[in-house]
């Protein structure tokens, strides 16, 4: 899993496309919204996504239905 922000500054999106290239298996999630410290500017959405990835583990998929509201 790979996790990005959309408002980062300080590592722009495009770092994380050799990740992406390198293991075909991986899931890169954009936060939007978010700042560089997505543990803190994106708590609740941050927390929600790992945990389920831990969680479901290969069974992992977003459901966009089930966002977290981003004024949380």
């Amino acid at each position: 899993l790979v996790v990005m922000s959309s408002n980062d500054a300080v590592v722009p999106g495009a770092a994380m496309a050799p990740y992406q290239h390198a293991i075909p298996w991986i899931y890169r999630m954009v936060i939007y919204g978010a700042a560089h410290e997505l543990p803190i500017s994106a708590a609740p959405r941050w927390v929600n996504l790992v945990t389920d990835f831990i969680d479901r583990g290969e069974a992992f998929v977003v459901n966009i239905g089930n966002q977290v509201s981003a004024a949380q």
